[in-house]
């Protein structure tokens, strides 16, 4: 027969793990939010290399962005997805 302290311990426990995950959770939802989108991160691209953008991947917190040069030249330039800044 389940006591009455069992059964306090055992919803102590069930809403203390919940506090526990809801920041994790939350911080997840604001990074994901933070995140530029995939036109900005093609126009970030084309200013620091010329040409047409055939593609753009998103890798982690990394765009790939594959770029074709009138040279005839296909380079890729990888954006940072938070902040916006060209990584080499």
């Amino acid at each position: 027969m389940i006591t009455l302290r069992s059964f306090f311990l055992a919803v102590t426990l069930i809403f203390s793990s919940q506090l526990v995950l809801v920041p994790v959770v939350v911080a997840k939802v604001k990074q994901e939010q933070s995140i530029i989108s995939e036109s900005q991160a093609s126009r970030k691209a084309q200013k620091a290399v010329a040409g047409k953008v055939l593609k753009v991947e998103l890798k982690g917190n990394v765009y790939r962005v594959k770029i074709y040069q009138d040279s005839g030249r296909v380079v890729y330039v990888k954006v940072d997805a938070i902040t916006g800044k060209i990584r080499k």
